[in-house]
């Protein structure tokens, strides 16, 4: 059965294509095929993400806000059809743990959550929706989420040997295309590439602790832990945010700080220090 729940630490780390080949040498002892692979060979992961209008999600990533989610639709193909499953996924950080939650929905959701919401809202009133499609529901209102952009590329998944909770994939190829109001149904051809197009995103998943080969293996290769994100990526490469002052969530961002500062400062009887945006996300 599909896991619909998940509550993990991902550690992510950039692969050169050159250091590929040798890495994997080393990790092929201790991981097996995931059940969605066949043979080796990558499969697709193809996803619509959805955003505010003032890019609200992007922004809450680069600037590391602590609790923080973002709606996608992911299917495993190259488009999305009637003939492949498709999920609608809230995921979410929780401080250092990557919260995630998805549910199966039918390619007619599918055209509702991009287009037409109104018979998903008949069935919120009635009780007979999924807690998640309302939750996205009331999110699309409160935050007026749309679609943005399809976020499309190749993964090899693989988990371990020894224990399979602990998960390793390999993304590459992460291209990018706008959403342009419609379902595209060949939004693989046409989508261009991003920044991190030529690397592979290597994500190692797992609760309680990383195995102690696996840190061993990050230790010998130099590997650093970055906080890549394959949708700002995406979103960089088809040049639709690039403007932090259109993102409304700063201002309440900074006065909460400022707020909470002066409270801190009057208990201690000292000065308020000064907060701005250059000195909270340096």
């Amino acid at each position: 059965m599909e896991k619909l729940h998940f509550r993990r630490h991902e550690f992510k780390y950039l692969i050169r294509p050159d250091r590929y080949s040798q890495l994997w040498r080393e990790l092929k002892h201790f991981m097996l095929r995931d059940a969605h692979m066949q043979e080796d060979i990558p499969y697709t992961v193809n996803s619509i993400y959805f955003d505010s209008d003032d890019y609200s999600a992007y922004w809450e990533k680069l600037w590391g806000v602590k609790t923080r989610k973002k709606f996608r639709i992911r299917t495993y193909a190259k488009h999305f059809n009637s003939k492949t499953p498709i999920f609608l996924e809230c995921k979410g950080k929780q401080n250092e743990f990557v919260v995630k939650d998805r549910v199966v929905i039918s390619y007619g959701q599918l055209h509702s959550l991009l287009e037409d919401p109104e018979p998903l809202w008949a069935l919120a009133a009635k009780g007979k929706l999924h807690k998640l499609l309302s939750e996205f529901l009331v999110q699309k209102v409160r935050r007026r989420l749309k679609p943005v952009v399809y976020v499309i590329y190749n993964r090899l998944a693989y988990q371990g040997r020894f224990d399979p909770r602990f998960r390793v994939t390999f993304d590459s190829r992460v291209k990018a295309l706008p959403y342009r109001g419609y379902l595209s149904m060949d939004a693989d051809q046409k989508a261009g590439d991003t920044d991190i197009t030529g690397y592979r995103v290597l994500e190692s998943k797992f609760r309680g602790h990383l195995p102690a080969w696996f840190g061993q293996v990050v230790k010998d290769y130099e590997l650093s832990r970055v906080p890549v994100s394959k949708y700002v990526h995406a979103i960089n490469g088809c040049g639709l945010e690039s403007d932090p002052d259109r993102y409304c969530f700063l201002s309440q961002l900074l006065a909460e700080i400022r707020r909470k500062k002066k409270c801190r400062a009057h208990r201690k009887g000292t000065a308020v220090p000064e907060v701005t945006r250059e000195r909270v996300f340096q």
